[in-house]
């Protein structure tokens, strides 16, 4: 009988033992996982602040950028009244045959024809033309300055 109660001590002593290491590999594992879990809650929660103040400045961006479209709408909103203004004006000055470009008055022409008739020169002349033309302009200019005609080449 003592032998036998020997070897339920021995038993109990081992699976307690056995239980015990159990315990302590699964509470590392978990030690492990939760050092993980931290790290990685502490990388996300620093992801959050950073996107929060980026939403941030975002926000108080396009608020500067709403504040200035508002500006800029009523800009246009003043500059159209003033061209509808200077519309009004020139067709009433345009009635009398006078009219107003740059703040001069022009007698004899409306505003109308003025609109119509095209600038002196306005047009850029295209590659073949300069090509067409005798010589560059330097060549051109220094032959007008020794009296010699462009078209004449030594």
């Amino acid at each position: 009988m003592a032998k036998y109660k020997d070897q339920v001590r021995n038993y109990q002593e081992n699976y307690h033992y056995q239980l015990l290491e159990d315990l302590k590999t699964e509470n590392e594992d978990l030690q492990k996982k939760n050092q993980l879990l931290e790290e990685e809650l502490e990388k996300a929660n620093k992801f959050k602040s950073k996107l929060e103040l980026d939403l941030k400045e975002i926000r108080e961006h396009s608020g500067k950028i709403i504040e200035e479209n508002k500006a800029l709408k009523e800009e246009v909103k003043l500059k159209q009244e003033a061209i509808e203004r200077l519309q009004g004006y020139s067709s009433t000055q345009g009635k009398q045959s006078h009219s107003v470009i740059k703040g001069k008055s022009i007698p004899g022409k409306s505003a109308e024809r003025l609109k119509e008739t095209p600038f002196i020169n306005s047009r850029i002349p295209t590659s073949d033309e300069v090509d067409e033309r005798d010589g560059d302009w330097f060549t051109r200019n220094l032959s007008k300055n020794k009296g010699e005609s462009p078209n004449s080449k030594k």
